[in-house]
């Protein structure tokens, strides 16, 4: 059974060509692609996907915003975000805004297929992050943090990774 990709992406060129990539893997279906768009949620409920990329370069307030409403839909996908780094700065607000992975935009094609297929299966994709970097990109200071709050940063660095 294919796993089934809905593709947006605000950028014209990087949208079709992830189709076009996702169209020459095995055991993966491009069933869209879209701008971020009122136009989007029709789209999103005609094609049922299972796993929706969802470009984070050129607005990424936008991407975020959709991923947000996307985890609420039923059924709701699979979320990966796709982000121009794979650092604390894009990752933490992707998955606070309810990704269930991130890869980076430059990744080649079997590294996404894997990512897609992982995210699809139920696992989270997420890149490893320090504490301190994780403290850094929610604004807070590691040095201020408490025993427990240091206790929690390790924690979700280690279910993150």
């Amino acid at each position: 059974m294919s796993v089934r990709v809905l593709v947006i992406d605000d950028l014209p060129l990087a949208r079709a060509e992830l189709v076009e990539v996702l169209g020459e893997l095995d055991g993966i279906e491009p069933v869209g692609a879209a701008a971020a768009s009122t136009m989007l949620w029709p789209l999103l409920e005609r094609t049922r996907p299972d796993v929706v990329l969802v470009g984070c370069e050129r607005s990424p307030r936008d991407a975020l915003v959709f991923c947000r409403r996307a985890k609420r839909a039923e059924p709701a996908p699979s979320v990966v975000a796709v982000t121009a780094t794979t650092d604390a700065a894009a990752v933490v607000p992707a998955l606070l805004a309810g990704a269930d992975g991130v890869v980076a935009a430059d990744a080649d094609p079997g590294a996404l297929a894997a990512a897609i297929r992982r995210v699809a299966a139920g696992e989270r994709l997420v890149p490893q992050l320090a504490p301190g970097e994780i403290a850094g990109a929610l604004g807070l200071d590691p040095e201020r943090l408490t025993d427990d709050g240091r206790r929690m940063l390790l924690r979700v660095c280690q279910e993150a990774g």
